[in-house]
């Protein structure tokens, strides 16, 4: 099965998530292609660029996770409970050097 490679037309809400706090982050930030992603210790994402900026949720983290900007000398710690808006369009990567996974919901925004 081919994937569609416009993340915009990822737009329909799954209707078993209808009405839970996801859902309403999608409709609050105008989003498509939600995802939740897991990073496990010791790994590191790759560097690249996206076509659209994201949001960032964290909800499983901790201080050895690193969100970076290399182009930019920029390094971040995103932290718990907080929403981040981050221009995913520039050259990033992230790396787990703690113990436990990181896991972050992603929603794709204009």
């Amino acid at each position: 099965i081919e994937q569609e490679k416009d993340e915009r037309k990822y737009r329909q809400i799954n209707p078993r998530l209808q009405g839970t706090e996801i859902s309403k982050l999608i409709e609050e930030f105008q989003g498509f292609r939600t995802r939740i992603l897991i990073i496990n210790p010791g790994q590191c994402y790759p560097i690249h660029s996206d076509d659209d900026r994201k949001i960032h949720i964290p909800i499983h983290t901790n201080r050895q996770n690193w969100m970076i900007w290399p182009e930019d000398n920029h390094c971040a710690h995103l932290e718990l409970a907080k929403i981040y808006r981050t221009d995913t369009r520039r050259p990033h990567t992230f790396i787990n050097c703690g113990k436990e996974p990181r896991i972050h919901i992603v929603i794709c925004v204009d």
